[in-house]
């Protein structure tokens, strides 16, 4: 089972490090920590139907494309994705 402090990682430089789990918040959140090298590709077109995704850009910034609008996000910045 997840626990917070796991860290997954994948290609690219890709990182998680999982900081709740629902587990742990009686299934209100999971929180993680995602680091990307900044040349990798961006994450895969996905869907979650029954939960939103918040982020905040913790340094150097991210580059999204959110229902066909680009927007550059800089550290300090956060926006949610419904």
């Amino acid at each position: 089972m997840a626990h917070a402090g796991q860290v997954l990682e994948g290609p690219g430089g890709f990182r998680l490090r999982l900081v709740r789990t629902g587990a742990e918040t009686d299934g209100e959140l999971l929180e993680m920590e995602a680091t990307y090298a900044g040349t990798g590709a961006m994450p895969p077109e996905h869907l979650h139907p029954n939960q939103a995704e918040r982020f905040e850009v913790l340094e150097g910034a991210v580059q999204t494309d959110l229902g066909g609008v680009e927007r550059r996000y800089e550290a300090g910045e956060s926006f949610e994705v419904p």
